[in-house]
C-alpha cells in the first residue's frame, strides 16, 4: 500500500507539473529532504518532528523499524489522504488545463 500510495503521489505530481525531471525532483525531495533536515536542524522540536515523520517512516515503521512513535496505519492514513487530495488538485487542474 505504501508503494502504491507513493506512485500515485508521483503521479499527480507529474500531472501538476507536466515536466517529469521536475517531478522526479520533487519526489526524491518530499522522500529524502525531511530526513536529512531534521538531522542537522536541532532548533526546538521541529527537528525531531522532521525525523520521526517523514514519509520514509512509514516504510521503516512496516518492518519495525520506524522512529515514529504512532502506529503504521495512522502513518499510512495520513499518507492517503495526501496522495488523494494531490489526486484531486491534478484532476482538476487536468480537466481546466487539457483539452
Amino acid at each position: 500500500m505504501y508503494l502504491a500510495f507513493l506512485g500515485l503521489l508521483s503521479l499527480a505530481v507529474g500531472a501538476l507539473l507536466k515536466h517529469s525531471a521536475g517531478a522526479i525532483s520533487i519526489m526524491l525531495g518530499l522522500l529524502l529532504l525531511p530526513t536529512i533536515v531534521g538531522f542537522f536542524l536541532v532548533v526546538g522540536g521541529f527537528g525531531e518532528f522532521l525525523f520521526k515523520y517523514p514519509p520514509i517512516s512509514v516504510s521503516a515503521s512496516l518492518f519495525g523499524r520506524g522512529f515514529a512513535d504512532r502506529p503504521w496505519w495512522v502513518l499510512l492514513c495520513w499518507l492517503a489522504g495526501i496522495t488523494a487530495a494531490m489526486l484531486g488538485g491534478a484532476y482538476a487542474a487536468g480537466l481546466k488545463r487539457d483539452v
